[in-house]
């Protein structure tokens, strides 16, 4: 009955329950924009806890992981504590032009995610501190935005990933 119960779950179920299986979660906001998702959180929330996964589904959370690994996915979430780059480098947009390409099954999402990189500047021209719209090409691989990431992204390295995908159109496997 339980394992019925648990491949019934929605994608956002999964992830609060990940979420609030941490011992150190005391509370979690997610995004709601209607009534029917705080009652569906709430009863989410009735059914976790820290320790609530099992082995299977922890295992289940490892395997999805390294898949989004081997797909070449950068966990940025956009927070923006890497910004502004000094060199101008739009960081969360390179990594979201790189997920997009890596995850995204339609060849026509493809294609705009490509289009929406090849649109960031490839030099310092016009440089705007205030609005940096760099791609990946730019960056000097000073670090300056790793030290600040929450996600603990190398960000250099994964900026010569965007660059080696994206900027030269290599495979993604």
């Amino acid at each position: 009955m339980r394992e019925e119960a648990e491949t019934k779950r929605t994608p956002a179920e999964w992830a609060l329950q990940w979420v609030w299986n941490q011992p150190e979660v005391s509370l979690a906001l997610s995004g709601m924009s209607e009534m029917k998702h705080v009652i569906e959180n709430v009863v989410y929330a009735g059914r976790s806890g820290p320790g609530s996964l099992n082995a299977d589904e922890l295992a289940l959370f490892e395997e999805v992981k390294e898949a989004y690994e081997r797909l070449g996915f950068v966990g940025c979430t956009a927070c923006q504590y890497c910004m502004p780059c000094p060199e101008g480098v739009n960081i969360p947009q390179n990594f979201a032009c790189l997920n997009n390409v890596s995850l995204e099954t339609s060849r026509f999402r493809r294609f705009l995610a490509r289009r929406t990189y090849r649109k960031l500047r490839n030099s310092q021209d016009n440089f705007d501190i205030n609005n940096p719209n760099g791609n990946a090409t730019i960056c000097t691989s000073c670090g300056w935005c790793s030290e600040k990431c929450p996600q603990k992204i190398v960000i250099p390295i994964e900026l010569e990933k965007v660059k080696e995908i994206l900027g030269k159109r290599k495979a993604l496997f």
